[in-house]
């Protein structure tokens, strides 16, 4: 019975170093795809790693189901498999990172961009506005100097308009002045 079971751990052995071969050769190629085949072979990575990490269940319930002393050197090689595995999931994580931080970067540099784009923009309606302030400003200029001449020769108009009345007003006195004198 040890060696059927010998023989079935041989064959998950068999099985795990296949799966885990091919789970390193696409978690190697991730890192050249991008968009929806890369979130794909992802996904089809992280399948096979739960089929691998299968494999190692069933090698490690296979290795405790034989005599202590035959168990031990098998536990220590899934011992090992399992830190490959993590090894693994650790690989596919920065593939996954170095894609997500692509990207980013892409997209950081599209949103850059985007904003020098409405800076410049505005820089424009800037320079616009201060033209036309400018004339506005040359407008309300010519205005104030017009208002200010407006308002002297209302000043002037209203001394020449007292004048005449004061001129009158001394016509008047002495025109009764001299009916009254004679």
């Amino acid at each position: 019975m040890s060696q059927d079971v010998a023989a079935l751990f041989k064959s998950y052995e068999i099985d795990y170093s296949r799966k885990s071969t091919d789970i390193a050769r696409k978690i190697s190629s991730i890192s050249s795809l991008s968009g929806e085949l890369r979130r794909v072979k992802n996904a089809e990575v992280e399948q096979d790693i739960k089929s691998a990490e299968t494999v190692i269940k069933s090698m490690e319930l296979e290795a405790r189901s034989l005599p202590a002393d035959a168990s031990k050197p098998l536990l220590l090689k899934v011992k090992d498999y399992k830190a490959d595995m993590i090894a693994l999931k650790d690989q596919l994580k920065r593939a996954a990172t170095s894609a997500s931080t692509g990207e980013a970067a892409r997209a950081e540099l599209e949103t850059g961009a985007n904003i020098l784009i409405n800076l410049h923009g505005q820089r424009e309606t800037i320079v616009r506005s201060r033209e036309t302030l400018a004339g506005a400003d040359d407008s309300i200029s010519k205005a104030r100097r017009i208002l200010s001449g407006m308002a002297r020769r209302a000043l002037q108009h209203k001394i020449i308009m007292f004048a005449v009345a004061g001129f009158l007003l001394l016509g008047i006195i002495l025109i009764i002045w001299a009916k009254v004198k004679n």
